[in-house]
């Protein structure tokens, strides 16, 4: 289908705006995109309680959403980590998106800060998000968190490292997660498709941009093929947890998604894909101004809510 009218509206705003995503300097770049989370973020959000917390052994920040309706006792949670390039993004930027999550999921949500690059390449990211997901494991009966219930969760490079984690807590013998969402993931830094050959330019994720940005993350002597930075490259993708892999017609990283769901289902993890017709990459977080985004979240929360055993409220919109 055509891309969605709302999309195309906030398309043109940011092409006369000037938008500053393909900025080469560093503080302007996150100054931008922390801009435009603020400028498309929902308008009104349920209540659900949110604390800060320090890791004070490796320092690593975390935010806690509690649905107002979870009761006393365990319930499922949800690790997530925030989109950004891993350049950008931040615990603050992703808040209304962890909010909506937690809300439609009937999970708590933990959201996972993680040092950004350039001052801190590759593997950097990915370690805070393996010490984040111990705090929680070690912390989880003060918090209420079902560790047998727990999902780990990411956008874009969020996704990235959230499909990493993955795979290297199952190369250390561990299973830590009982389900993983993956929303608009990247999961191939050298792939080649039509999707990105068809909407590198000119549907929101500029391709030349990202280029950069990747050049900032990775130091000279890291092959971007390595499944730490590319878990699509992986060889086995068996004894993975279960996945919900959530794409956007009209993103660059469409058929990296649909790749890496179909590779799961070969090797035999249970995965559920779903691609968002007339959707542009990280339209999940623009429920201010793409009404479809907060239909999406909705579902994709109860979905994720479901599948963990949470109670979901009835959305009419589900």
């Amino acid at each position: 289908m055509p891309l969605d009218p709302h999309v195309q509206r906030l398309i043109r705003m940011l092409a006369v705006g000037g938008d500053d995503r393909a900025a080469n300097d560093i503080a302007k770049r996150r100054k931008a995109y922390a801009l435009l989370m603020d400028l498309v973020r929902p308008k009104a959000l349920a209540p659900c309680a949110r604390e800060d917390v320090v890791d004070p052994d490796c320092g690593v920040a975390l935010r806690i959403y509690t649905p107002s309706r979870i009761g006393p006792g365990k319930s499922p949670a949800m690790i997530y980590l925030h989109g950004g390039g891993w350049v950008a993004g931040s615990l603050d930027t992703h808040d209304p998106l962890c909010h909506s999550l937690a809300v439609a999921s009937g999970c708590r949500v933990i959201s996972v800060d993680y040092r950004l690059a350039p001052e801190h390449k590759h593997p950097t990211a990915l370690l805070d998000a393996e010490n984040g997901t111990r705090w929680v494991l070690a912390h989880a009966a003060a918090y209420g968190v079902d560790t047998n219930r727990l999902a780990i969760s990411g956008d874009s490079a969020g996704a990235n490292l959230a499909a990493a984690l993955c795979q290297a807590f199952r190369q250390k013998g561990q299973a830590p997660f009982a389900l993983q969402l993956l929303l608009c993931p990247f999961l191939d830094l050298t792939a080649e498709t039509d999707s990105r050959r068809a909407f590198g330019q000119g549907y929101f994720m500029d391709l030349d941009a990202m280029a950069r940005d990747l050049e900032l993350c990775i130091a000279e002597e890291t092959a971007w093929t390595e499944p730490s930075l590319s878990p699509l490259r992986a060889d086995d993708l068996a004894g993975l947890p279960t996945a919900h892999i959530h794409t956007a017609e009209f993103d660059p990283m469409r058929d990296e998604g649909l790749d890496y769901a179909r590779r799961l289902g070969e090797a035999g993890v249970s995965t559920r894909y779903v691609c968002h017709p007339g959707m542009i990459h990280q339209f999940y977080a623009m429920g201010g101004v793409i009404p479809y985004a907060l239909t999406a979240m909705d579902e994709i929360g109860a979905g994720v809510g479901a599948a963990l055993g949470a109670t979901i409220p009835d959305h009419s919109s589900i």
